[in-house]
């Protein structure tokens, strides 16, 4: 009924309130109360268009000041605190960061990290923000936020904020509909479509960094499910003159070893839709014995390898180009350190348009 008061209850008494123990933001713009995070010595008091602070206590009074103004938080369940680094959550254009301290002259200051994901983060339903999920890996230093996007009514898309690097990563297919983080640093869901009748899949399961996707069970036979494909695929390159024609001969990738694991490239030619693929290469290093790899190496005999750069050539035959761009597109693992590209050039020059 009043969505922006803020009342406190009796020290040492949480059931029992006094008539006037409230304050009213509504005098304030930012809208209705939506949330309550409690940071080091202060209180942050979640608004729909504005976060406010509380500090003080009972003896001494409590005093609410307003932090930021026309940013706010709806989604209250991805509001999380991560140490030594502030808070985060997500509002209707991104994810923000309250970092900063109000001690000592110190102040807050609102970051916003999504400005280079506006595409993604416009997909967001904004009317089901309240969803939202969201939690924090000590473990993977990883915060993790999934949200109902391109229409769907819950949530289906994810953003993961990597401290260490700073930089985002999407998760496409994971039906999370609540996470939490247990005390190993381990990110556990719930499937937003779980159904004990057998349509759909429910129960708990883990975010973890295993390339599969789990075992799928039905009666007594367990299986093991296909991993996930990964992409890897390159810029276009002109190589610094788009009108002369290029004949690309070898793409030379460089990967750390991955013992017997194969991939394959496919390579494009002048903005083309459909691409050239090449044949399976082993990450092996093409003139050294074969690397130990797992379930064919002997106890005792076999000696650990660390893996090594090794320089992969893929053969190109698709003529003469303007622009160039390859691909790899695999189930397995591999790491790539840098690539090079092959091409001789012979003067021809860009054909004219096509005449009326």
């Amino acid at each position: 009924e009043y969505d922006t008061r803020l009342y406190w209850s009796n020290p040492g008494q949480p059931d029992t309130y006094n008539a006037l123990s409230f304050t009213d933001v509504g005098t304030r713009k930012g809208g209705a109360i939506t949330a309550l995070h409690s940071h080091y010595g202060n209180l942050y008091v979640f608004r729909e268009k504005a976060v406010d602070v509380v500090q003080g206590d009972y003896q001494n009074g409590f005093q609410v000041s307003t932090l930021i103004q026309d940013v706010g938080c709806r989604a209250d369940k991805t509001i999380v605190t991560v140490p030594d680094f502030g808070v985060l959550f997500l509002s209707e254009d991104g994810i923000y960061l309250l970092k900063g301290g109000l001690q000592g002259g110190a102040t807050v200051e609102a970051v916003k990290l999504t400005k280079n994901l506006e595409g993604t983060v416009e997909r967001i339903n904004k009317d089901l923000l309240p969803r939202a999920v969201g939690t924090y890996s000590s473990k993977w230093r990883e915060y993790h936020v999934y949200f109902a996007a391109d229409g769907e009514d819950r949530p289906n898309l994810g953003l993961v904020f990597h401290l260490d690097t700073v930089a985002f990563s999407l998760r496409q297919g994971f039906p999370v509909g609540s996470i939490a983080t247990n005390y190993n640093g381990d990110i556990v869901f719930g499937h937003n479509m779980g159904s004990p009748l057998g349509t759909a899949e429910s129960g708990l399961f883990v975010v973890s960094k295993c390339r599969h996707r789990g075992y799928q069970v039905v009666g007594e036979s367990i299986t093991l499910r296909d991993p996930p494909d990964t992409i890897f695929r390159s810029p276009w390159h002109s190589f610094e003159d788009a009108t002369l024609k290029k004949f690309v001969k070898y793409v030379y990738v460089y990967l750390l070893t991955r013992g017997d694991n194969t991939i394959s490239m496919t390579y494009y030619k002048d903005f083309k839709y459909s691409g050239t693929a090449s044949p399976s290469m082993k990450q092996q290093v093409p003139d050294a014995a074969d690397q130990n790899v797992y379930d064919t190496a002997v106890l005792g005999t076999a000696v650990w390898e660390r893996g090594r750069v090794v320089e992969v050539r893929f053969p190109i035959a698709d003529g003469a180009c303007s622009s160039f761009q390859w691909s790899i597109h695999t189930t397995n693992d591999f790491i790539i350190v840098g690539y090079s590209v092959e091409y001789a050039i012979n003067g021809t020059r860009t054909i004219t348009g096509k005449r009326i």
